[in-house]
Order: structure tokens, then C-alpha cells, then sequence
């Protein structure tokens, strides 16, 4: 009996682990993109006005 829910313990555990990964990754690629969305509006300002900057 104990064998079996320290298992099932190990099993949430690691489903824990996994949806705090994948949230974490998930925020991270988004920032990356937002990142790269702004660098690349700041890129088109200056090609489209170069006068202002």
C-alpha cells in the first residue's frame, strides 16, 4: 500500500514539475517575442522615418 502511493505521490510530483515547466516556457517565449516585436517596430521607425530619431 505504501509503495503505491508513494508512486502515485512521485506521479504528481512530476505533473507538478511538468505544468510549472511549460508555464514557464511559455512566458519566456512570449516575452522573446515581445522582445523581438519591439526591436523590430523600433527597426521599421527607422527605416520608415529617419528624420525623427
Amino acid at each position: 500500500m505504501s509503495i503505491v502511493k508513494s508512486l502515485n505521490n512521485r506521479h504528481a510530483v512530476f505533473y507538478v514539475e511538468l505544468f510549472f515547466f511549460t508555464l514557464y516556457e511559455t512566458f519566456s517565449i512570449s516575452y522573446l517575442f515581445v522582445c523581438q516585436a519591439g526591436q523590430f517596430l523600433i527597426f521599421l521607425e527607422m527605416v520608415v522615418c529617419p528624420s525623427r530619431i
